[in-house]
């Protein structure tokens, strides 16, 4: 937590003592984060959070308002907000630790989030103390702003890539079925698009890549991919990793600049053998190694699903956001290191949070096109405001035009305005 607000966030050296006689070997400006008096320090008075042993319920409720109103007083030297437990409880997920009661799919349930009661799940709220406790800093012990680190707003796309088409490329007996399915249920206007796409006379609406190739280059960024190569399931629809267009779609991802991360399965979440498997099949595909990785469904649990990614070598995970809401699911726009509490350690684990998800604000949400885009404007205001990146997810899919999916590049495209 130090880590990442002072090294990472700051760019700053920080030396943590814990006797007054340390004090003197330093000349530099003191945080006072105890219950004791200390001249000429600030003081932060310390919430139990972070000096008990072992995970126990804590239920936070933050008041964004107040809290950041207390970091802004530059007229005390005393904070009783402790932004230290704050930043901890949320970057290190503490409260997924703590409700058992997830949701059908084994996740972490939105509604458990003390950043959802608190109706503030749509703020940076860990930025935003960090950058207020900055400004507290310079004028507590009048520092030049020039000492801090600088950061900057910018957009960085990612791309789930869990079907590859939509009428192509499946076996005979998924084509099979997928024919009946159609039949039975009079869906004839999807019958007849999958026969001109499978006879050649039309593109599989899926296959769009090259047009978000275009628009990548256009705004002039460079996307995150991820990819599903497991096996078919319930929840698992990719065509076979053995069909040669994946292969092709890979390397042309690569062409144009892009990373390429893994999609574990949803069978493969409590299995790190499945998931080792599959990290080798997208290596083989990509000839490359695979370092990132986004849950399949944004399916993980804590610890397990951290501990089997380092396991198996993955250096980035990007799976910190909701799929049936926007917001900053650990207050945070900022990447940072996964901290292990049933081990009390710090990992090397690189969490990468998004905010926007295209599915969010379809399905969770249920909002039109208009509306997301007015609401996504709210969120970006702020990610400016605070020089704060913004990752959002979409998928193929959301780009095909079907499937309800019409227009919706509208929305997308707003993002990057």
């Amino acid at each position: 937590m130090l880590n990442h607000i002072f090294t990472h966030q700051f760019g700053i050296e920080y030396l943590l003592v814990t006797e007054l006689t340390e004090l003197n070997r330093t000349n530099d400006f003191i945080i006072n984060y105890s219950k004791e008096d200390i001249p000429n320090s600030l003081h932060i008075i310390p919430e139990d959070l972070l000096f008990q042993e072992g995970i126990e319920f804590w239920d936070m409720i933050f008041d964004a308002e107040h809290q950041v109103n207390i970091l802004d007083d530059s007229t005390v030297q005393t904070l009783s907000f402790d932004i230290f437990a704050a930043v901890f409880y949320l970057l290190s997920r503490y409260e997924e630790y703590l409700f058992l009661e997830n949701d059908e799919h084994n996740r972490f349930n939105l509604e458990n989030s003390s950043l959802y009661k608190s109706e503030c799940l749509n703020l940076p709220l860990v930025d935003i103390w960090i950058e207020e406790f900055k400004h507290c800093l310079i004028s507590q012990f009048s520092l030049e702003k020039s000492v801090f680190k600088t950061k900057a707003f910018k957009v960085v796309p990612t791309v789930d890539i869990d079907s590859l088409f939509a009428f192509k490329g499946r076996s005979l007996w998924r084509q099979t079925g997928a024919f009946a399915k159609n039949i039975l249920f009079f869906q004839f206007p999807q019958l007849f698009q999958r026969i001109s796409v499978l006879l050649g006379m039309q593109k599989d609406p899926f296959d769009n890549f090259e047009e978000q190739f275009e628009l990548w280059n256009t705004v002039g960024v460079k996307a995150h991919y991820f990819i599903h190569v497991g096996p078919y399931g319930k929840f698992d629809k990719n065509i076979s990793h053995n069909h040669p267009y994946l292969k092709t779609i890979i390397h042309q991802i690569k062409a144009h600049g892009h990373s390429i991360g893994i999609h574990p399965s949803y069978q493969s979440n409590s299995d790190i053998v499945k998931v080792k498997s599959e990290i080798t099949i997208l290596e083989k595909l990509a000839e490359q190694p695979v370092f990132d990785s986004r849950q399949h469904f944004l399916k993980f649990t804590l610890p397990n699903t951290y501990r089997q990614l380092i396991s198996n070598g993955i250096q980035k995970d990007f799976s910190m956001g909701y799929s049936l809401s926007t917001g900053f699911r650990a207050g945070t726009a900022s990447s940072f290191f996964w901290f292990d509490l049933e081990k009390n350690e710090q990992t090397n684990l690189e969490i990468v949070p998004f905010c926007m998800m295209d599915v969010a604000y379809k399905n969770g949400l249920d909002m039109t096109i208009e509306e997301s885009i007015e609401h996504s404007k709210t969120i970006i205001k702020t990610l400016k405001d605070y020089q704060l990146p913004l990752y959002f997810v979409i998928h193929n899919e959301s780009m095909s035009e079907i499937n309800g999916w019409k227009d919706w590049q509208t929305l997308f495209k707003t993002w990057f305005q």
